[in-house]
């Protein structure tokens, strides 16, 4: 399932979200599987965590039911017990042998809104951050008390400038891979370098897709089983 996390239902955790889904799926009376042990949990699970505060058309969820629905209708019931904000917007059957969603996520597509430079003067900017062999920010590292870095320059896919109502925009491609995992807060902090200080929710931070590498391209997770991989449909 494809859903989208929009509006103040932004502000909730990852953690919040699952709950909210697994209630509406008991309220919505779907044939959800259970885990075995002494607290069953739906067999369920959500491709990419979304931080708070950030907004999504792309976020993906794959549920195990005990038999075949009409998933239209499922889609339906399920939508009708969610919250505003918090919509299921296409969904697929896939078989038993298809890879988990976690497992095959390489790539985020995000969307932020930048401060009021003339569009000119980003686009500069962003081919020179482009054009660099490495790109180190710093990281914070469990049980080290010494400093640490990484280079993100190989997960910095691309990074286009436009014009819109609104304002300049971002449509930055990133890797987030168990490999390599880009954050937003490091493509604010290389892009504060030379904007000064901004904050990242100054940014209207917003993820328009999730899903893979195809041909050295970006392939949602949406087209990646309905076209890439039709073995994977049952």
């Amino acid at each position: 399932m494809r859903f989208e996390k929009t509006g103040v239902i932004r502000w909730i955790s990852h953690l919040d979200t699952i709950g909210t889904i697994e209630k509406a799926l008991r309220r919505a009376i779907l044939p959800v599987a259970l885990t075995q042990g002494f607290n069953p949990r739906p067999k369920m699970s959500i491709a990419s965590p979304l931080a708070v505060g950030i907004t999504s058309e792309g976020e993906y969820l794959d549920i195990i039911f005990q038999r075949e629905l009409d998933l239209e209708q499922a889609q339906q019931q399920l939508n009708h017990e969610l919250p505003l904000g918090l919509q299921i917007t296409s969904c697929q059957e896939l078989s038993a042998r298809a890879p988990s969603l976690m497992a095959i996520v390489q790539l985020s597509r995000y969307r932020l809104l930048l401060p009021q430079w003339d569009l000119s003067t980003w686009q500069d900017h962003v081919e020179y951050i482009m054009s660099l062999s490495s790109v180190v920010v710093p990281r914070e590292r469990k049980k080290s008390v010494s400093p640490s870095s990484e280079d993100i320059r190989p997960g910095l896919v691309s990074m286009i400038i436009s014009e819109a109502e609104e304002g300049v925009l971002l449509d930055a491609t990133v890797e987030t891979s168990s490999k390599l995992f880009v954050r937003l807060p490091d493509i604010t902090r290389i892009l504060h370098r030379e904007k000064g200080n901004w904050s990242l929710s100054d940014s209207n931070p917003h993820r328009l897709d999730i899903g893979v590498r195809e041909a050295n391209s970006f392939c949602s997770l949406e087209d990646y089983f309905r076209l890439a991989s039709r073995r994977y449909i049952v």
